[in-house]
C-alpha cells in the first residue's frame, strides 16, 4: 500500500523503488539478491526514505544518522557513495538519490510501505521511528550510557507505535543484551525480553527473526537445550538465509553446545557480508579461541580494533587473548583500556580482576573484589566477575562458590566454561563436572572430569 503524503515508512517493511528495505537486518532485498549494509548506511536511507522527497541539507542527515557528532564531510559523501552502489543508482541518472547542488540530498524512488496487523500504513508515529532509529544507533556503541540511552528510545517506540514487531524485537534483544553484559540482573532482564518477543510473535507469529529471539532467551532462561532447539528450528524454517537468525542460532544454540566449527562457519559468513560488525566479530574471536586456533582470533581482534578503536570490546578481546598468550602485562593495559571505554562495568572488571591476578598484582585485584562485593549490596553484580577474580587469585574454593551462584542468576559468561582456556587446568578438579550438570550439558554420571564438549 503506497503510503500518504504525510506519512512516514513502516519500520519493518518499508519498500523503495525495487528494494525491499529492512532496517532490522541491516539489509536490502530484490527478489533473491540481498545486499548487506553497514548500520550507518541503512539509517540514511530510512532517514531519506521519511522525508516524502523533499530536500534534506548535510546537517539534518549527520543530527539525524550521527546523531550531531563532529564526522568529516568526506564520511557522509563516501555514505552515500554506499548507498547509491548498493541501490544500483547512477550519479548523473539518479533513479534514488538525487544531488541537489549547495542544498543536500532527495530521494527520488517511490517509497511505499507493507503494512502487517495494522488497519490499512493508520499512519505509523514519525516520533517512533525516530526513536527506533536512534536505539539501534546508541545500542551498538557499547557503553553503559549508550545502553541506558538506547532503553529509553526503543521503550518510548513501542509506546508510541505498539503494532511495530520490529520496534518489540529490538527492545527485546536490548533486554537481552542488557542481562548478558550485567547492566540488569540476567533473569529480570530476559523476563523483560520474553514479554517483548511474544508480543512481536502475536503481532507477527511468522516472524523469523523473534522465533530465534525467543530461542536466545530460552538459552538464558532454561538451560532448556530442546526448547531452544525447536525455536531455532522454527526460526531457520521460516528464513534460512536471514543474517540474524542465523547469527543468533550461532551465538545461542551451536556455539553452547560446543559446534564451534559450526559456529565459526556460520559467523565468518556473517562478517563477510558485513564487515563492519563489531559484536558478531567479538563472538568469532572467542570462538576461536574456544576451539584453540589463536591466529585467526587474533586477526579478528586486530580488524575489530581497526573498524572502531574506542569500542571496548575490541580492547577486552585482545586482553583475553594476551592471557591466553602468556603476555600478562599487556592483557593488563588492554582490559584496564576496555574497562575505562565502557564506564567501569562489574562484567569487564571481573576479566580485568583475572588479569591481575595472573600476572602477579595481587594486591590490585583484591581492591577489585572487595569494591565489587561493596556494590553487590546495593545492585546486582554478576556472579561470574567475582568468579573470575577469584580465579586470579587463586581462591578455587571461592571461585568454585561463584561459578554456582553465576548459574543460579542465569549469568550468561558462565555457559561457555567447556570452552574458556584458563579453565582447563581445573577440568580434573571434582567439583567441575556438577557445574556442567547444573547448565544441562551433562551428567556428573555422564561427564567425566576432564570431558570436554564436541
Amino acid at each position: 500500500m503506497t503510503r500518504g503524503k504525510d506519512e512516514p515508512p513502516d519500520l519493518a517493511n518499508l519498500q523503495v523503488g525495487r528494494w525491499q528495505v529492512e532496517p532490522s537486518l541491516n539489509c536490502i532485498r530484490d527478489g533473491g539478491t540481498v545486499r548487506r549494509l553497514e548500520p550507518q548506511v541503512v539509517n540514511l536511507l530510512v532517514f531519506l526514505a521519511s522525508s516524502n522527497g523533499r530536500v534534506v541539507s548535510k546537517d539534518e542527515i549527520i543530527d539525524a544518522v550521527w546523531q550531531g557528532r563532529f564526522i568529516a564531510e568526506t564520511t557522509l559523501t563516501r555514505s552515500i557513495a554506499d548507498l547509491r552502489r548498493a541501490l544500483g543508482d547512477q550519479t548523473q541518472r539518479p533513479e534514488y538519490i538525487e544531488t541537489i547542488a549547495k542544498r543536500g540530498y532527495r530521494l527520488v524512488a517511490a517509497v511505499s510501505a507493507r503494512t502487517r496487523c495494522r488497519s490499512s500504513s493508520s499512519p505509523l508515529n514519525p516520533e517512533a521511528y525516530a526513536r527506533f532509529i536512534e536505539g539501534r544507533h546508541q545500542f551498538l556503541l557499547g557503553t553503559a550510557e549508550s545502553v541506558d540511552r538506547a532503553r529509553a528510545c526503543l521503550s518510548e517506540a513501542v509506546k508510541l507505535d505498539p503494532g511495530s514487531a520490529a520496534a518489540h524485537d529490538a527492545l527485546s534483544e536490548l533486554f537481552w543484551y542488557m542481562g548478558f553484559f550485567g547492566y540488569l540482573p540476567p533473569k529480570d532482564a530476559c523476563a523483560l525480553g520474553v514479554w517483548e518477543t511474544l508480543r512481536a510473535l502475536e503481532i507477527d507469529d511468522e516472524r523469523a527473526e523473534s522465533h530465534a529471539m525467543l530461542g536466545m532467551l530460552r538459552k538464558e532462561l532454561d538451560y532448556n537445550w530442546s526448547e531452544v532447539t525447536r525455536e531455532f528450528t522454527r526460526a531457520l524454517e521460516l528464513d534460512p538465509r536471514s543474517p540474524v537468525v542465523r547469527t543468533r542460532h550461532a551465538l545461542c544454540r551451536l556455539l553452547p553446545l560446543g559446534q564451534y566449527a559450526e559456529t565459526i562457519a556460520e559467523l565468518e559468513e556473517m562478517v563477510q557480508a558485513d564487515p563492519f560488525t563489531i559484536h558478531v566479530r567479538w563472538f568469532l574471536a572467542s570462538t576461536y579461541l574456544f576451539s584453540r586456533q589463536q591466529a585467526p582470533a587474533r586477526a579478528h581482534i586486530d580488524r575489530m580494533l581497526h573498524i572502531d578503536a574506542r569500542h571496548p570490546l575490541g580492547h577486552m578481546a585482545l586482553g583475553i587473548w594476551q592471557l591466553v598468550e602468556g603476555e600478562l602485562a599487556a592483557a593488563v593495559v588492554a582490559l584496564e583500556k576496555a574497562s575505562a571505554l565502557a564506564g567501569r562495568p562489574a562484567w569487564l572488571l571481573g576479566w580485568l580482576g583475572l588479569a591481575y591476578g595472573a600476572a602477579g598484582r595481587h594486591d590490585a585485584a583484591r581492591l577489585l573484589l572487595d569494591d565489587l562485593l561493596a556494590q553487590s549490596a546495593v545492585r546486582y553484580v554478576p556472579p561470574f566477575a567475582l568468579a573470575m577474580i577469584s580465579l586470579g587469585l587463586g581462591n578455587l574454593d571461592a571461585m568454585f562458590e561463584w561459578m554456582h551462584r553465576a548459574i543460579e542468576a542465569r549469568d550468561p559468561f558462565v555457559i561457555p566454561i567447556p570452552g574458556y582456556p584458563f579453565l582447563d587446568h581445573i577440568r580434573s578438579d571434582p567439583r567441575y563436572p556438577p557445574l556442567l550438570a547444573r547448565l544441562n550439558l551433562c551428567s556428573p554420571e555422564s561427564c567425566g572430569p576432564a570431558e570436554r564438549l564436541r
